[in-house]
């Protein structure tokens, strides 16, 4: 399709352009051959336009929708420029002679097919990439300029909820600041009593409890299993229906994409139908694509009927003549409301089934965890947040424009009832997974415990097991139902507890593995057939002998713990420091209650700090407990934890304090600027789904969620909870800035990508008409000197070949410019070169004295050479940046987090046109030729003598500032290498900019 294509619009550029613009002998001639290339090109026209319509049913019937698609675009393209009208308005501007006019709408032909081109190529033109570029720029600034706005409204809450504090509370707030204080300082007292050994020790003997908690659990469910094999905990039954409910949310969300997009075909016919009252026939004929556009992306998703209905109105829109438009239009637009409104109806009928549904889920976890008396745990948690979700999504079905926030919602729920259904799922695994865990638990432990400060350097469990060349395996003998490692030996007792502990742990591990792998085989069995009455003995000497060996783990760790660590004394100094600040928080906390009763301490203010210091007494008791058990690492912890408890309290009581009238009236002034920002933000949210940036309008949607939250919280006088939205709502607009800044790069990426090309063209167009100029001037050179001088029809030739040289240089130039934008020195300095060299050529073969001499000629090879390696330098940065883009897209498939942080490292390089590397290649190779030049014309001086002319001095004196510039660029080059190993740091100044860049052109 491609090849056919490119050569049907490829050969209406060829047909075109020539004539009309190169010049001839006789304008007679060209205005009889540009009439009759207008003719063919018509023709040309009409049959390229029936072409592709040709093609695009053929390739609807083959199913390839991808061509289809190009196709549609192309023909939107051919339908919105009127290329048919344009070429008849270029034949008739010929046929009056108005040359001038031809010429402008020839341009207009080329260009527009040039686009034509991009399309069918699937390459985006610069035009277009511009426009996305500062499309997303403008996006991207208005997401910053919405964060600054809710930064500002953040710092006035702030501003508001202060006011003078009563005496009361500030004595209160002292006491808490003295008695965090205190307990920082015990926690830092007990860190460093502990040393560096007794931490590894605590957290072995803590690892080592938990491992001997999940050994029960494995024991009761390996007997459960024995006596109901198909039963299944609570937990595997809770993350089943989990699925069952997410598929259902999935189905919902296929409806609300139904919904949206009868939305989407509604409001862009209400547009044609408006658009064909005022009567504008460009905005008709781009509301008409956009209505054929969503009835094409719409249609598929409905049911059978709507879908035939849909597809009837589009056939008739495409066959409707301009007057009718908007009769298609408003049929249109009524059967889209016609069946939004039942869609409406009844998804937000079943969104309500949906909550109720995912809230009785998230109260049921919730009461069985209570039951268990066991906290709650993540699962429960992502249960309550997808509860939350739907009922925010409930409470905004019935409002107007609510699918686009509707679906991000539900997408919310979603992800955390895949969250909750997999921690389910890992909370009370199969037995035999259970056991390969709790295997690789113990064999963890027993690798910390060898890496700890009071172990000593030994062999790894792994090598010690692997037999020596030459003797059998020890995995081949028969199990005789013993421990494989031997008893310690006296020497062995002689061995830090770290080790000795460790080797227990690894029989452990060796013992857990052997059970899972014989569980895992009794897994995939048939369930009803019984299990071997040895096998089972053997599995429960296992699971047995798995207990023993953590126990004596155990037991060697509190062993050692006993003997480590400050004196007892000491100990119990540091537990009734403790106790003597645990009792001074009780005091406290009455204080705070008859501060409360007396009307210092406001309700809110009181139960939030009590709270967190009732909080801050248990983790004392259990510090103080600690110190009395020799555990002094960990009450150092639950002493830290104490203080962040008891600076919270203070926090709480700041942060509470209750609102006069007037702080309140300020709060619901701030109320309204909040509900105008988030308004703000939902209109960028709707750019954002146009453009098909997923990840900014979540991002938006959830900021402009949480700023309408913050603005009823403000409007409540709740100024704690708007805060907090508040905070969200500019975290969110952050991501959404990131989100739209990195689409803005890939465009950034895709326009450097498509400039590259566009001068690798050019270089190739200039280099091919170069070759011929050169070789005549050649040519022209010898017969000049065979004949001692050229004829009047060879000189005016080299005359219009040094007019050919001059619109090159120009070409040159315009090229040069571009790369001076992109900061590209030294390619731009050889296409200068190119620009000095040619712009000498046209002087030397202009006038009545043309003079293709030597001198000449080595000039164009020298533009044709550096022309060839700017080619061949342009090609290996193509390849370069395809390269590193499969290796981007690897690493982001690898690994998300380490592909951020390489792009981050590699952003100065992505955003170069062209890499430092191949501008150094190529500075290697100009410095080459400057050798090569100086020589030829060393040999040119030699060989002149004393004839050398002010034309050779020039070229010389011109060689000899190229020398120099190039030392320049090399300097420059040296600067941005030296800039980009050692960056400034924050706060350091900007390193100065040099003089190319300062003046945006390269100098001479």
């Amino acid at each position: 399709m491609r090849t056919a294509l490119f050569a049907c619009a490829l050969g209406s550029l060829l047909l075109l352009a020539p004539r009309i613009c190169a010049q001839t002998t006789s304008e007679q001639d060209l205005l009889a051959a540009a009439q009759k290339d207008q003719q063919t090109l018509l023709r040309k026209a009409e049959r390229l336009r029936d072409l592709m319509v040709t093609l695009r049913s053929r390739y609807a019937k083959e199913g390839q929708q991808r061509f289809v698609e190009l196709l549609d675009k192309g023909l939107e393209h051919l339908n919105k420029i009127g290329l048919l009208e344009t070429v008849a308005g270029v034949r008739d501007a010929l046929d009056a002679k108005a040359l001038a006019q031809a010429n402008t709408r020839s341009a207009k032909v080329i260009k527009d097919l040039e686009e034509l081109l991009q399309i069918l190529l699937e390459r985006p033109s610069m035009d277009k990439i511009n426009e996305e570029i500062g499309e997303t720029r403008r996006m991207e600034q208005t997401a910053s300029q919405l964060a600054q706005r809710q930064s500002e409204l953040l710092e006035k809450n702030r501003a508001t909820s202060r006011r003078q504090v009563s005496q009361a509370e500030r004595e209160l707030t002292d006491k808490l600041r003295d008695l965090a204080r205190r307990q920082a300082e015990e926690s830092q007292q007990n860190q460093r009593d502990a040393g560096t050994r007794q931490p590894f020790l605590e957290e072995a003997l803590r690892r080592i409890d938990q491992l001997l908690r999940s050994q029960s659990q494995l024991e009761k469910s390996v007997a459960k299993r024995r006596t109901d094999p198909d039963a299944r905990s609570q937990a595997q039954r809770n993350a089943f229906e989990l699925g069952a409910l997410r598929a259902e949310l999935q189905q919902q969300m296929a409806e609300l994409s139904k919904q949206r997009g009868l939305e989407r075909v509604a409001d862009a016919a209400k547009r044609l139908d408006q658009a064909t009252q005022r009567k504008d026939s460009a905005e008709t004929q781009e509301a008409r694509d956009q209505l054929r556009s969503e009835l094409e992306q719409t249609k598929d998703k409905q049911d059978a009927a709507l879908q035939k209905q849909l597809d009837e109105l589009q056939k008739q829109l495409d066959a409707a003549a301009a007057d009718k438009l908007g009769d298609v239009a408003k049929a249109t637009q009524k059967r889209a409301d016609e069946s939004l409104a039942g869609q409406r109806t009844a998804n937000n009928r079943k969104i309500g089934e949906l909550e109720r549904k995912v809230g009785d889920a998230a109260k049921q976890a919730t009461e069985q965890r209570q039951a268990d008396k066991a906290p709650l745990g993540q699962p429960e948690q992502d249960l309550q947040k997808a509860a939350k979700a739907m009922a925010e999504a409930k409470k905004a079905a019935p409002q107007p424009d609510s699918t686009q926030r509707l679906t991000s919602l539900l997408a919310q729920a979603m992800r955390k009832l895949a969250e909750a259904r997999e921690g389910m799922r890992n909370r009370d695994p199969e037995p035999n997974k259970r056991a390969d865990q709790l295997a690789s638990d113990a064999a963890e432990v027993a690798r910390r415990l060898r890496e700890s400060p009071g172990a000593k350097p030994e062999a790894s469990p792994d090598a010690a097991r692997k037999p020596k060349e030459g003797q059998p395996r020890t995995a081949d003998k028969p199990d005789s139902g013993k421990p494989d490692s031997a008893k310690p030996s006296p020497t062995n007792e002689q061995r830090p507890a770290e080790n000795r502990a460790a080797q227990r742990l690894d029989e452990a591990d060796r013992q857990l593995r052997r059970a899972a792998e014989q569980l895992r085989q009794q897994a995939e069995r048939n369930p009803g057939k019984p299990t071997d009455p040895q096998e089972t003995k053997d599995l429960d000497r296992r699971l047995q002998q798995s207990r023993e060996q953590l126990q004596q783990a155990k037991a060697q760790i509190e062993k050692e713990l006993g003997q480590v660590g400050s004196p007892q004394q000491q100990r119990d100094q540091a537990a009734q420091r403790q106790a003597d600040i645990q009792k001074d928080a009780q005091q406290l906390r009455q204080q705070m209650q008859k501060a409360q009763a007396n009307g210092d301490l406001a309700p809110k203010q009181q139960r939030a700090a009590d709270q967190q210091v009732q909080r801050a007494q248990q983790q004392m008791q259990q510090a103080e407990s600690a110190l009395r058990n020799n555990r002094q690492a960990e009450a150092a912890r639950q002493q830290d934890e104490a203080r962040k408890s008891l600076q919270q309290a203070k926090e709480q009581i700041e942060r509470n304090r209750p609102l006069d009238q007037q702080q309140r009236q300020e709060l619901k002034e701030q109320a309204k600027e909040q509900k105008k920002l988030a308004d703000d933000i939902m209109q960028l949210a709707k750019l954002a789904e146009e453009r098909k940036n997923q990840r900014a309008q979540q991002a938006l949607d959830q900021a402009a969620q949480a700023a309408k939250q913050a603005s009823e919280k403000l409007d409540e006088g709740d100024n704690d909870q708007a805060e907090q939205k508040q905070q969200e709502a500019r975290q969110k607009l952050d991501e959404a800035k990131r989100a739209l800044q990195e689409e803005r790069e890939r465009y950034e990426d895709l326009r450097q990508e498509e400039l590259l090309f566009k001068i690798a063209d050019e270089l190739k167009q200039m280099l091919a008409k170069q070759e011929p100029i050169t070789k005549h001037t050649e040519a022209a050179g010898k017969t000049m000197a065979s004949r001692s001088g050229l004829t009047r029809r060879a000189r005016r030739r080299l005359n219009e070949l040094g007019q050919e040289e001059g619109d090159l240089k120009d070409k040159s130039a315009f090229m040069r410019e571009a790369l001076e934008k992109e900061a590209v020195l030294v390619f731009s300095h050889a296409l200068r070169s190119n620009e000095q060299d040619l712009d000498e050529v046209r002087k030397r073969l202009s006038g009545s004295r043309p003079l293709p001499d030597e001198v000449t000629v080595v000039l164009q090879r020298d533009v044709e050479d550096r022309t060839r390696k700017l080619l061949d330098a342009l090609k290996r940065e193509q390849q370069r940046r395809a390269k590193q883009r499969r290796e981007q897209q690897q690493q982001q498939q690898q690994q998300q987090q380490q592909q951020q942080q390489d792009q981050q490292n590699n952003q100065n390089q992505r955003r170069r046109l062209v890499s430092i590397t191949a501008e150094l290649e190529m500075l290697k190779q100009m410095e080459q030729d400057m050798l090569r030049r100086t020589k030829f014309m060393e040999k040119l001086i030699e060989t002149r003598g004393d004839n050398v002319s002010e034309v050779d001095l020039a070229l010389l004196e011109r060689l000899a500032h190229r020398h120099n510039k190039v030392t320049e660029i090399f300097l420059e080059l040296k600067k941005q290498i030296e800039s980009a190993l050692n960056p400034p740091q924050e706060g350091e100044a900007d390193p100065p900019k040099s003089e190319e860049q300062q003046k945006g052109k390269g100098g001479k």
